[in-house]
């Protein structure tokens, strides 16, 4: 989908491109989901369901992950559900192959999102590939795409003490907006709320 074939020294990733879920890409992300990656839980409630879903039918999980429409529900972490807004998952993924995801979600017309929703844009990077520059390539690279959705900015939430995710957004020019507290159903807890122009 977008590839960055820059080649960084200093311990930072050589290369990473963002790729739509495929099926000659599964297996690599079952794996990363053997190993304790878990950043599609809302998609699919757990690990568990994702793994007996991808043991009966890998199409139906290629089909949640790279459905961008409205069909299907959330699940968050208190067994609650709600619907599903438009979003687009990718991954990421290096000569070694899966290293994380990250997912734009938005709602057609407008910038506004529901409360259960945070941020238009969420990633992270499996634990064993973190501290290497995956999330801000993936950012940087996310961003285009946001903007042909017809954003005028993505907003993104992070914990008030998720300072490596922070440094992240700031990189790629985002400005803190405010501190918050989580809605109840995405745990509570005090939170960053960060914006950047697009």
């Amino acid at each position: 989908m977008v590839r960055n074939a820059n080649r960084l020294a200093g311990g930072t990733v050589t290369w990473m491109e963002l790729a739509k879920p495929s099926r000659d890409r599964l297996p690599g992300y079952l794996d990363a989901v053997r190993r304790g990656w878990m950043g599609d839980r809302p998609l699919f409630g757990s690990t568990e369901a994702l793994l007996a879903l991808a043991a009966l039918d890998q199409d139906r999980v290629l089909d949640r992950l790279s459905d961008r429409e409205t069909n299907g529900e959330l699940y968050f972490p208190d067994g609650s559900t709600a619907p599903r807004i438009p979003a687009l998952f990718c991954w990421m993924w290096d000569e070694d192959g899966f290293a994380g995801n990250i997912d734009l979600r938005w709602q057609p017309g407008t910038d506004a999102l529901p409360d259960y929703v945070p941020g238009h844009l969420g990633y992270g990077t499996v634990g064993w590939k973190q501290g290497h520059g995956y999330a801000m390539k993936a950012l940087s690279q996310m961003l285009p795409l946001a903007k042909r959705e017809g954003l005028n900015f993505v907003e993104l939430v992070t914990s008030d003490d998720n300072h490596a995710s922070g440094a992240v957004i700031e990189k790629n020019a985002g400005v803190l907006v405010e501190r918050f507290r989580q809605v109840p159903l995405l745990g509570g807890g005090d939170a960053l709320r960060w914006h950047i122009l697009l």
